[in-house]
């Protein structure tokens, strides 16, 4: 490592950050995309309803379509109450902070 760091002209601790293997992301990031996610489905949706051909299959699948927005849409409140709780417990167990 010393000889490489030599030759790109980069410190050894800076040459180990490059060629470690990124860390997983947590999981509150993974809860925000979701949303992000199903918020996007939604709209998607919703202006495909608008804007839909009159073929059977798309006709039939028009007519699921309130019962799927609805299981999206309470699929997003449901990841809010989750995530405002475990905000409240964490709060709640935090030690007080020392002088």
């Amino acid at each position: 490592m010393p000889a490489l760091s030599a030759v790109v002209g980069k410190s050894i601790r800076t040459l180990q950050r490059y060629l470690e293997e990124p860390e997983e992301e947590k999981s509150t990031t993974d809860v925000v995309d979701s949303d992000a996610l199903l918020k996007k489905a939604i709209a998607s949706l919703k202006k495909w309803e608008k804007h839909r051909g009159r073929k059977r299959r798309e006709v039939d699948l028009s007519a699921n379509m309130p019962e799927i927005l609805e299981k999206l849409e309470s699929a997003i409140e449901e990841t809010k109450s989750v995530g405002c709780a475990i905000a409240q417990w964490s709060q709640r167990n935090q030690s007080p902070l020392r002088d």
